[in-house]
């Protein structure tokens, strides 16, 4: 493969990965009531447990990133 070529392939498997993340915390958001239904909660618990899943995503997504630029071919 050639360089030329690698940073399109980077570049499009970033965006990729950025566009799921938001559809997954959208997903997240449609599902909100249904969630609450079947846990019994709050919105208040329900909340805090989405923002710790995203908060989660947040840290893990770059730290995992850069340990396969480390380890990766």
């Amino acid at each position: 493969m050639k360089k030329k070529n690698y940073k399109w392939i980077a570049l499009s498997c970033t965006t990729i990965g950025a566009l799921f993340s938001v559809l997954s915390a959208s997903t997240l958001m449609i599902a909100l009531p249904v969630i609450m239904k079947d846990l019994n909660a709050g919105v208040g618990i329900i909340m805090w447990t989405i923002m710790g899943y995203m908060l989660s995503l947040t840290i893990l997504v770059p730290s995992i990133g850069r340990i396969a630029d480390m380890f990766g071919v």
